[in-house]
């Protein structure tokens, strides 16, 4: 989703807000604290990308327990970090990696 190409100054300062930030709908005058209950989602995996400002990138990640467990969660979001960071540091690095022996 690609951000609005009208200059700043001609928005009055509201900033676009990326879908990801209304996935669950408005959340104004109700708690943020999660249940015992997994809540449903959409997809059974969703990945977004999104830049806030020229130095500010954020991942949003949605993901359904019975697909992509916990455990898979971590290995997933472990190798994404690794991989990232290798792509800014070390480019040319190869992709796959071992986990550290301390990982969970």
């Amino acid at each position: 989703q690609m951000l609005d190409s009208a200059p700043l100054a001609s928005r009055a300062g509201f900033l676009q807000l990326g879908e990801e930030a209304w996935r669950q709908g408005e959340r104004l005058g109700r708690s943020n604290a999660r249940g015992d209950q997994t809540q449903w989602v959409i997809q059974p995996l969703s990945i977004g990308i999104e830049q806030q400002n020229r130095e500010s990138w954020s991942v949003h990640l949605n993901m359904a327990l019975e697909r992509h467990p916990p455990t898979w969660a971590r290995r997933f979001v472990r190798a994404f970090e690794d991989a990232f960071r290798a792509l800014c540091v070390h480019p040319t690095a190869g992709v796959h990696c071992d986990y550290p022996h301390d990982f969970y």
